[in-house]
């Protein structure tokens, strides 16, 4: 997959540092590929895969991109982590767009509480484009 905008490497950036992005998407497809390999021997922060979402629920976004990338749990163990890009619709500014980054642990942290693997609706702040 070409990725269409130079900033989705910044964003990863942001996001590999720990952040999740909490927007509406379908479930995230089956991981388990993805911890049968050897994440432990790749560095907190590598991006495992990313998969092109659609924006049908974002009418202020251009592109959306859900990620899988290796963190560490709370023992340090290795762990897969997911997230969202959403990228604004416009021309790319001088100085870059903003980014958000929303990470909480509110809604829980088990896996089944993550909101990028099952957050039908999305934030009511990022669903009103507020954000």
């Amino acid at each position: 997959m070409k990725i269409k905008s130079p900033i989705i490497k910044l964003i990863m950036s942001c996001l590999c540092s720990g952040s999740t992005y909490a927007i509406a998407s379908p479930p995230l497809p089956d991981n388990s590929k993805i911890q049968a390999s050897h994440i432990s021997e790749k560095i907190p922060g590598t991006i495992l895969s990313i998969q092109e979402q659609n924006t049908d629920l974002f009418t202020n976004a251009s592109q959306r991109f859900l990620i899988n990338y290796r963190s560490r749990g709370t023992k340090s163990e290795p762990i897969v982590t997911s997230g969202y890009i959403l990228l604004p619709k416009g021309k790319f500014p001088k100085d870059g767009w903003p980014v958000l980054a929303w990470a909480h642990g509110t809604t829980g942290v088990a896996d089944t509480c993550a909101p990028s693997g099952d957050y039908v609706g999305g934030s009511p702040c990022l669903s009103a484009n507020r954000c």
